[in-house]
Parts: C-alpha cells; structure tokens; sequence
C-alpha cells in the first residue's frame, strides 16, 4: 500500500513537471497582466505630519503648573482627565477626527464636490476614510492624508488638518481660562472686601487700644493657624469651582473634597493637641485675645487675596495667549513616490495564485485521468457530470442571445 501510494505520488510530480513550461508560462503571463492593469490604475499619494507627544507645560489641556500655597491652581480646570489606559496622544488622535476639525477643511477645500456626495454627512465619511491617524510607542501622533494624483493636496490638506486642531485646541483653553478669570474675579473682589474690613477693624482696635504686642511663639501659632485656614478656604474655593463645571463624580472634584476633609482633619488635630495654645489665650488679657483674633482674620484674607489674584493673573495670561499649543515634530512635504497601487507587490502576489491555481488545475486533470482506467464508473459520472454543466452554459448563452435578437 505505501509502495502504491508513494508510485502514486511520483506520478503526480513527473505529470507536473511535464507540464512546467504551462505553469511558469501562466505565472508570468498574469504578473505581466496584472502589472499592466495596475499601471493604468491612478497613483495615491499620502501627506504625513508629526506631533510631539503633548506636554504638561502650564496651562491648556494638560492643565497649568500648580500654584503657592497648597499646590494646585484654578487655572488647571481646563485639564482633562483621561480615562485609564488613555494617553493625551490617544486624545490628539480622537481629536483630529472631530467635526470641530474636519468641518472648516471640508468648507476650505469643497470636500463635498470633490467627492460628489449630496450632503455633508456622507462627504465626512468620505474624508475620514482618506483622513487616518496613529500614535507610534514614543507617543508620537501621526497625522496622514491620502488623495488622489495629487501630492500637492495630500500634503496641504495633512498641514491643514494639524493647523486646525491646533486652533481647536487654543480655543477651547481660550475658554476655559476666561470661565476661570471670571469666577475668580469674582471671587477677588468678594476677598478684597473682606480684607479691607479685616484690615479697617485691627486698626480701629490698634488705635482705641493702643500698640499690642504679642511674644514669637504666639505669633507662629496665629499664624499657622491662619495658614491653615486659607489653605482650607482655598480648597474650598477650588471646590465650588469645579461643581459648577464638571458632575459630581469628576476625579478632579473628589480629590479636592478629600483635600478639604484632610485639611480640616489637620486644624482639628492641631487645636486638640494645642492645648498650650487654648491655655495661652484664655491666660492672655480679653484685649490680647480680641487682638489675636482679629490679626489672624487679616492674614487669612492676605494668604488667600494673594492666592486669588495669582490664578486671575494666570488666568488672563492665559486668555489672551495665542501662541501655538502643538508642538510639531515634521509638517508633512510633497511626496515624491505613490503609496499605491503598489504593482510590484500585486504582480507577484497574483502570479503566486496563478501559478497555484494552474497546479491544482493539473493535479485535478491528472487525478480524472487515472480514475478512467482504475474507476471507470466513477469517471462516467464525472463526464456526466461535466456534460450537464456544458449544457447549462450553452442553453444559458443561447436564450441570451435569442433575447439580444
């Protein structure tokens, strides 16, 4: 049986290289084809622009280095805070294909003519088919546009697009920095006021009761005590910030609720373990006591006058700036060579199933012709069977041809 099978097998192989001149003959006529086709087939050429990963460099979407006085600054409302596993170049990348961007190009460059779509919605599919981004393991952002036997196109289209996310981007921390000045302003003036009251009342105290003056280590007390209360009402500043901007469960929100519970946990236990200071007070004459009150009220409403015209002043920089937020690594160049078709590529990739194709074909032909002599009955089915599918086509042509007459 091995013996027959491996006879067999032989066989196969000299009836296959008998007929090798058809094989590579097929091979190299269909790549010869194929390559001829793909010649007459328009060139695609693709515009390619670099973005440097997006820093956190003060301000905008990565938010503005944190500020005195308790590390953390108003003017970072305009961060966004990422989902897990989600970098600011996968949020670039989103962002390059949003109506925000894609919109004025399409208006710009009469995308929808261009296309020849009926309405605006088919004509941004159209163009984010051709439109593609991906960010590289660096975290390079890779902004690529593909058109038609046009390098010129492909190329100002690719700048275009990075230039108007570019412009998104301002404007949306345009706007964020002006919601910031404007609730801080807010704010600024509320402090101010209340500074100058502070201020007016030490000083009518000062003047009716003469120069008080209280001993060093009362002094520090007071006034860790009082920057422990503005740190308190700066947290609870930037609270009441965040809730009118974002929902209850923002991570931003959270974090500064937990903030306010840490920093009251902290004056709680400093007035609990401060007993040397509650002793000192109550020992101090009602005058002293009054006079420490009212000179720990002024400098709370200094630490946090200072730490609210600080955001204000950041705030309005930001506002008003308009230099580029992007950081381009390369803008993308006229391409000198097509991205497709790729002949080469096609040519040799269908000669291989030509080449295939026409084996499998011999092997079939060869395995019918054995089946004749050591299977009659089996043959004559397949010659039926091949009969019945002549005639099929043939009556099929037929009534074709009767109906084109």
């Amino acid at each position: 049986m091995d013996k027959s099978r491996f006879v067999s097998f032989l066989d196969y192989i000299e009836y296959l290289v008998s007929h090798i001149r058809i094989i590579i003959l097929n091979g190299v006529l269909v790549a010869v084809v194929a390559f001829g086709i793909t010649s007459l087939l328009p060139r695609w050429y693709e515009g390619e622009v670099e973005i440097m990963p997006p820093q956190s460099t003060g301000g905008g979407i990565m938010g503005m280095a944190a500020s005195l006085a308790g590390g953390f600054s108003l003017t970072s409302g305009g961060e966004f805070k990422l989902p897990f596993m989600t970098t600011p170049s996968d949020l670039y990348s989103a962002m390059v294909k949003s109506r925000a961007v894609i919109d004025p190009i399409i208006d710009k460059y009469s995308l929808q003519e261009y296309y020849r779509k009926k309405d605006i919605d088919e004509t941004r599919k159209k163009f984010l088919k051709y439109l593609t981004t991906s960010v590289t393991s660096e975290g390079i952002v890779e902004v690529k546009f593909l058109a038609k036997r046009d390098p010129v196109f492909s190329a100002a289209v690719a700048n275009d697009v990075v230039k108007r996310l570019d412009e998104v981007n301002r404007n949306l921390l345009s706007q964020s920095a002006k919601s910031t000045r404007e609730f801080v302003g807010g704010r600024l003036a509320q402090c101010r006021e209340r500074l100058a009251q502070a201020e007016r009342s030490l000083a009518a105290f000062q003047k009716e009761h003469k120069a008080i003056s209280i001993e060093d280590q009362m002094s520090i007390m007071l006034e860790f005590s009082a920057d422990m209360r503005a740190k308190l009402m700066q947290a609870e500043l930037e609270r009441d910030f965040l809730k009118e901007h974002y929902l209850p469960d923002n991570p931003r929100l959270l974090q500064t609720e937990e903030r306010i519970k840490a920093i009251e946990k902290k004056i709680e236990s400093f007035e609990e373990e401060g007993s040397k200071f509650r002793e000192a007070l109550v020992s101090l004459p009602d005058l002293w006591v009054e006079y420490s009150n009212l000179l720990r009220d002024v400098k709370i409403q200094e630490i946090l006058y200072e730490f609210l015209l600080t955001q204000y002043e950041q705030a309005k920089i930001q506002e008003q700036k308009d230099t580029p937020v992007i950081q381009v690594l390369s803008w993308a160049t006229v391409p000198e060579h097509k991205v497709k078709p790729k002949r080469a590529v096609v040519s040799l990739v269908l000669a291989v199933v030509a080449v295939l194709l026409t084996i499998l074909y011999l092997l079939c032909r060869r395995f019918i012709e054995n089946q004749r002599i050591q299977n009659p009955h089996l043959h004559n089915r397949w010659i039926q069977f091949e009969n019945s599918c002549k005639r099929i086509f043939t009556s099929g042509r037929q009534r074709k041809n009767e109906r084109e007459d």
